[in-house]
């Protein structure tokens, strides 16, 4: 993704109203999801990963074994994970994550009309839910 690309799609989330703390994240879990960025932690010489950001997500994941060495790393990329360290919402996490993807397929050699279409499918994407019925019963 070109630079250019990804100032656009965190200025698009800005402008639907996105705060800098989700935004930050949303840039961090992509980087991670994309392997670009990893979760802090040091390896043991089982091979096992201890991460060093702990989120009450955390807790619920199983302690790494040599049978399951990956658990807590392969954690750390997730965008609830990021969310948490971030104090951001992680469906809005999500939804930035699912922008930068957008803008990132678009590529260097890009027309101004997919610019045009990716900036109409991102307020789409960036758009809050509706609230069903179900959801305000429960609520």
């Amino acid at each position: 993704m070109t630079p250019i690309a990804l100032d656009a799609a965190l200025a698009a989330a800005a402008f639907a109203g996105y705060d800098q703390p989700t935004l930050d994240a949303g840039r961090e879990a992509w980087l991670r999801k994309r392997r670009v960025h990893h979760p802090a932690g040091t390896w043991d010489k089982a091979g096992r990963f201890q991460i060093d950001e702990h989120c009450l997500a955390c807790d619920r994941i199983r302690a790494p074994s040599r049978a399951w060495p990956k658990t807590r790393w392969n954690h750390g990329h997730t965008p609830k994970h990021v969310a948490a360290l971030h104090g951001a919402c992680a469906t809005r996490v999500g939804r930035v994550m699912r922008v930068l993807d957008l803008f990132a397929d678009l590529g260097p050699d890009a027309s101004a009309h997919d610019h045009a279409a990716a900036e109409i499918e991102s307020e789409r994407i960036l758009r809050p839910g509706k609230r069903t019925r179900r959801t305000v019963e429960a609520a």
